[in-house]
């Protein structure tokens, strides 16, 4: 498993154990696009993947599918 697919099994995991914050950043995402915290968390469970990652500052970003 690479390092991103890893990161990503991890991030699905804590989602589901609802061990997970969203940052006020993407909230205004949310907010202007017109969707919410259900939508966000469905489309880290459906297809997704790492869009960026910044190791040092312990995030990263990832794009995923609604539906």
């Amino acid at each position: 498993m690479d390092g991103a697919q890893g990161l990503l099994t991890t991030i699905k995991a804590l989602v589901s154990a609802k061990r997970y914050r969203v940052r006020i950043h993407a909230v205004r995402h949310m907010v202007e696009e017109g969707f919410d915290e259900l939508n966000l968390l469905e489309a880290r469970a459906g297809r997704s993947r790492i869009l960026e990652d910044y190791p040092n500052e312990g995030q990263c970003q990832v794009v995923g599918q609604l539906g």
